[in-house]
């Protein structure tokens, strides 16, 4: 479903941006960064990741920096493996 899925990564951006969900954001600078690690299937859009390590069928493992962008408060990765 959709809605879900870009409730679910919506959810995810928040908890890498934010250092949490849902909580007070005064104190966002007193928590540590977060990191998101997750694997997609081929095709998906990763227009909300920051980075996309993508392995081989060699084994190989290449980083491509994703659309998102990345700075060094925040960090998430998207994993693609091999078909």
């Amino acid at each position: 479903d959709e809605d879900l899925k870009k409730i679910i990564l919506d959810l995810l951006r928040e908890f890498v941006d934010e250092r949490g969900v849902e909580m007070d954001p005064a104190t966002k600078n007193r928590r540590r960064p977060r990191t998101v690690i997750f694997s997609g299937k081929a095709g998906m859009s990763y227009d909300i990741v920051d980075y996309i390590c993508r392995l081989e069928p060699d084994g190989q493992a290449t980083f491509d920096k994703g659309m998102a962008g990345a700075s060094q408060s925040r960090s998430w990765f998207s994993c693609q493996l091999p078909v």
